[in-house]
């Protein structure tokens, strides 16, 4: 053995010693750093440091993209995010959930979609596997666009700063739209897998929050508390899962619920059909949970919306015909049984929820018709509403500042109707993606399906102010229009042949995407 070989153990030693010394070095001051802390960020920065280290043990950047999706689609639930660059200016003006974005939020859907992108670098400049960067021009100028009438609306805004921090969230937003259209079709398996589980487990916890009234604990990811209204001279906790809020919660169910139903009706294999069934049962039951008559309203409109456009003329089938008179028995028997809670939301008293939207609405068309073309501001109308309105309707809640219970409104007092066109166009676009998906029926159905969450979303928005006021419920709806054009994109490019469907088992990481 010659001098060389006989210091090579010697030289390993060494090296290990001095990784042990940095990694050290470097734990010591992460961990005082960790410490001082919210639980929330803790648990997110901690979950970032394994994640990053699980992800460098996986060796195979086909096999980290996988990952990455996987945590995109749990993302969209659940609320592990990092905040910063606070506007201070209105610290304690804003309630929760009142307004757009009020810091730069970094958030589990994002990051992972930032490494997505990450990996599509390293594999087109540094492994050699050339991979073309998937844009649909439909979903991209829309968002673009709307961003532009952002910009141009700072000309009206109150407070600029408030505008920039929604254009940072919208380019997050666009991020997560861009990665969704680029799933390959594996990825997309392993997407769909991931939200049906969250929608269950979703479902589960708003199941055990509203029958026991308890927080379950979650306050600790920085979600709001749950809190009890009083409906009808009856206490009821309304279940806030990990979203944070009652009324968005009913917005992830609302919109999850299409696709879960069209996996049930396109599903090819046992296991898969028996896993899209409780997903649509848990999302059914998650509306019912979160207390919301909007969501409820939605139900018959999108389960009308995907029956008939899968099943088409099969509907009047005998074997159809048999599924849906069980199904009809099922759902009787569970509105006798669940009536009472029912009747109790619709007719009886809401502390005046119903009878406040109006007057905030005519205060919202009243600051419209001071700024028509541009706009308020974008995410400014809450700190514009009671300096604008012209009505005085603006303070039927005092206290502090609030919005327009209308989403379509929001966006055209914030945005003038250059902004409210482009809203219009960016929803028309995905439809008309959605119902020019063709070939294979379950990547047309699915992606029929996705436009009619996103419908729902839209029509629950005339009395709630939907996406703009939940990052979590943003984060969805760019999901969902990413989600159109890669079905689209994967019908295109495969000349009509996807069976994705057929495919939805669980996914191996051994052979990568």
């Amino acid at each position: 053995m010659n001098s060389a070989q006989a210091d090579t153990p010697r030289l390993r030693g060494a090296l290990g010693f001095a990784a042990a010394l940095g990694a050290g070095a470097i734990c010591v001051p992460l961990a005082v750093v960790l410490g001082q802390l919210e639980a929330r960020y803790m648990i997110a920065a901690l979950a970032a440091l394994a994640g990053l280290v699980g992800l460098a043990l996986l060796g195979s950047l086909a096999r980290v993209r996988m990952v990455l999706v996987a945590a995109l689609s749990l993302g969209l639930s659940i609320g592990l995010s990092i905040s910063f660059l606070h506007h201070t200016e209105l610290q304690g003006r804003y309630a929760p959930f009142v307004g757009g974005a009020l810091a730069v939020t970094a958030s589990l859907a994002q990051i992972a979609a930032a490494g997505y992108i990450l990996c599509w670098l390293l594999e087109t400049r540094l492994v050699g596997r050339p991979r073309p960067l998937r844009l649909v021009p439909l979903l991209l100028w829309p968002q673009l666009l709307f961003m532009a009438s952002g910009m141009l609306s700072l000309s009206n805004a109150l407070y600029p700063a408030l505008t920039w921090l929604e254009m940072i969230r919208l380019a997050g937003l666009l991020l997560i739209t861009t990665v969704m259209t680029n799933l390959t079709r594996r990825e997309l398996i392993i997407y769909l897998w991931v939200l049906a589980v969250s929608v269950m487990i979703q479902a589960g916890l708003a199941a055990v929050q509203f029958a026991t009234g308890r927080e379950l604990g979650l306050g600790v990811l920085g979600e709001a508390k749950l809190l009890n209204y009083r409906i009808a001279s009856v206490q009821v906790a309304r279940p806030t899962g990990t979203i944070g809020d009652a009324n968005m919660l009913a917005y992830f169910f609302e919109i999850t619920f299409p696709v879960m139903l069209a996996m049930f009706y396109l599903a090819r294999q046992n296991l898969t059909r028996l896993v899209a069934a409780a997903a649509t049962l848990a999302a059914a039951a998650g509306m019912v949970a979160a207390y919301s008559r909007a969501a409820w309203m939605t139900v018959p409109v999108s389960v009308a919306f995907v029956t008939l456009r899968i099943l088409g003329r099969r509907v009047i089938s005998l074997r159809t015909a048999i599924v849906l008179i069980v199904l009809t028995i099922s759902l009787a028997v569970a509105m006798i049984w669940l009536w009472p809670l029912i009747e109790r939301r619709i007719f009886g008293d809401d502390a005046g929820s119903v009878a406040h939207r109006w007057p905030l609405a005519q205060a919202a068309l009243s600051i419209f018709a001071q700024f028509p073309v541009l706009g308020v501001g974008l995410n400014n109308f809450a700190v514009s509403f009671t300096a604008y309105d012209l009505t005085s309707y603006s303070r039927v809640f005092p206290g502090g500042d609030h919005v327009v219970h209308n989403l379509h409104l929001l966006i055209l007092t914030e945005t003038g109707l250059v902004g409210f066109a482009v809203h219009v166009m960016m929803f028309g676009a995905a439809g008309w993606l959605a119902f020019t998906t063709t070939g294979d029926r379950v990547a047309q159905g699915l992606a029929v399906a996705a436009f009619a969450g996103l419908l729902a979303h839209l029509g629950h928005g005339m009395v709630d102010p939907g996406f703009k006021l939940s990052l979590a419920v943003s984060q969805l709806v760019a999901a969902q229009l990413g989600l159109i054009g890669c079905l689209w994109l994967h019908a295109r490019e495969s000349g009509g042949s996807v069976g994705i469907l057929g495919q939805i088992r669980p996914v191996s990481l051994r052979n990568g995407g």
